[in-house]
């Protein structure tokens, strides 16, 4: 009997995950901009993302740094998973 192993689609894996964190710091952002809640945490994420900070602009370009970085990471992730699924057990 063949052994069947789950791959990832590395792309939508990437380009998925680079939206959903995308829209995950315009989230934060927006409410600590205008709601006054999640201030800490844009603060520590103004630490990641360079210039990531109050008003429309900063929001703007934490999101532009936010998506090529979840993007590269689960590229990498998807990538690595599959090379390691590839391997039979024995191999591994």
């Amino acid at each position: 009997m063949a052994e069947q192993r789950l791959r990832f689609n590395v792309w939508a894996l990437a380009l998925t995950g680079g939206i959903l964190w995308s829209f995950c710091v315009l989230s934060v952002g927006v409410c600590a901009q205008w709601l006054n809640w999640g201030v800490a945490l844009r603060s520590v994420m103004s630490s990641l993302y360079i210039g990531f900070d109050r008003g429309v602009l900063g929001i703007v370009i934490g999101v532009v740094w936010a998506f090529p970085d979840a993007f590269v990471l689960l590229l990498l992730f998807g990538l690595l998973y599959n090379v390691f699924v590839g391997k039979s057990r024995s191999e591994a």
